[in-house]
């Protein structure tokens, strides 16, 4: 009786499953779990298939993007599946309910003037537009939106030359002495100085530091973006800014605490470091340590190993078994910049 019972159900499923193949409505379904969902409802007499169908949503970017997400996962690397991540939230945030068939040329250019008055980089933002690119391919490829409807063809995504972006030494006084008038860039201040006292640490790396990466004074941890070991005394001048700004949690700082998600982290500090510079980014910081660093006759391949690059050269077999060499670099740039501010 009871396999009867299944039998009836399965044969039930699968000619429900025909029925949205051959309509050509299985392709609504943006997630394997919202297909089941509706299946179900189906077969519990819930609703009624040929009405429901009728009234189904088409699909939007953010579901697809989220099951392409998910298909990837087994096959791609943690960094590649973060990209995409990151791009589906501000997705999100931009314009949750957006459908396929409504990204079109005009809602990229929106999408593009949104970010950049976020204070995204026009290369971060190219990150984004060539993951979203990638989702609308993988959309026409599963027959989800037509061909004809690809907005990219008329549509460019920009870039620009990574500029030189470090502080002259009248900008970078001028930073170290800026007295904050709110919040905002007094937070960002005390992060720009703090990644300068890290050897320019990348600001996703200091999100990201745990309480559990500090051990013996020291920060023992790997870049987010190449995997490289960071080995790196914590200078006193770290350490009180450290302290203003420690989190609640696991993690060192309470940036994610403050902010709500850490994609939008950036664009909020480099706001309020506008308020002191107009051009200041948090990537001045790190610019600015390796190129000092650079002028102290610091060699190159300590620069690197202190910033989280692979050290190269005939001297790189040299620095990876010195990794103090990073912790004496970093003084001798910290002597030379709190030095300049105190003539």
């Amino acid at each position: 009786m009871l396999n009867n019972l299944i039998e009836g159900y399965r044969q039930r499923a699968q000619a429900l499953l025909d029925m949205l193949t051959d309509s050509g409505d299985m392709q609504t379904f943006a997630k394997p779990s919202d297909l089941k969902s509706y299946v179900d409802s189906v077969l519990s007499g819930d609703i009624d298939p040929t009405a429901e169908l009728e009234q189904s949503e088409a699909p939007t970017l953010v579901g697809i993007m989220e099951r392409f997400i998910e298909e990837r996962k087994p096959i791609s690397g943690f960094k590649y599946v973060d990209s995409m991540r990151s791009a589906q939230t501000k997705v999100e945030d931009y314009d949750h309910g957006v459908l396929l068939s409504e990204v079109t040329v005009r809602w990229l250019r929106a999408f593009e003037n949104y970010c950049l008055s976020e204070g995204m980089s026009l290369n971060g933002l190219a990150v984004y537009l060539r993951n979203i690119r990638t989702v609308i391919n993988y959309a026409i490829d599963m027959e989800l939106m037509s061909i004809d409807q690809y907005p990219f063809r008329r549509f460019k995504i920009r870039t620009q030359p990574t500029q030189h972006r470090a502080l002259t030494a009248e900008e970078l006084k001028a930073v170290l002495t800026y007295q904050p008038t709110g919040e905002r860039d007094a937070r960002a201040k005390d992060i720009f100085i703090l990644s300068l006292c890290l050897c320019g640490m990348n600001v996703r790396d200091l999100i990201l530091m745990k309480k559990s990466d500090i051990r013996g004074g020291r920060i023992e941890t790997l870049r987010q973006k190449t995997d490289v070991p960071i080995s790196l005394a914590i200078p006193p001048e770290a350490l009180e800014i450290i302290e203003r700004h420690k989190g609640s949690g696991e993690y060192l700082l309470n940036l994610m605490e403050v902010y709500a998600q850490i994609e939008s982290v950036p664009g909020h500090l480099n706001k309020g470091l506008r308020c002191i510079l107009p051009h200041l980014t948090t990537y001045y910081a790190r610019h600015t340590w390796a190129t000092i660093a650079a002028e102290l006759d610091v060699p190159d391949p300590v620069i690197d190993m202190a910033q989280g690059r692979t050290p190269t050269g005939v001297t790189a077999i040299y620095v990876k078994r010195n990794p103090y060499k990073a912790d004496e670099a970093n003084r001798k740039v910290l002597d030379y910049v709190f030095g300049e501010i105190d003539k």
